[in-house]
């Protein structure tokens, strides 16, 4: 696939990321974009830095859902474990 490789901010615009911990250096990055097609309609895409293979794309998503899901179920968890305190 031919792709026309632009700096990240030029991709996602003025869309605002939370910052790294101190001292930490990006490599790479794979995005997930919530954007508004020509149409008009919301659609999403993905997009990663050069050197992301589609495995490690793949892998770094996964990893993000469980992530995800994880730190909803606790969420979830505190609010039922707080109700049986009555």
């Amino acid at each position: 696939m031919n792709r026309n490789w632009k700096p990240a901010s030029e991709v996602i615009g003025r869309l605002e990321i939370c910052d790294l911990p101190d001292g930490c250096v990006p490599l790479d990055g794979i995005f997930l974009i919530k954007a508004l097609d020509a149409e008009g309609d919301a659609c999403w895409f993905t997009r990663s830095t050069k050197d992301v293979s589609g495995i490690e794309n793949v892998g770094a998503l996964t990893t993000a859902l469980r992530l995800q899901s994880d730190a909803v179920n606790d969420a979830y968890r505190d609010i039922d474990e707080d109700e049986g305190d009555d």
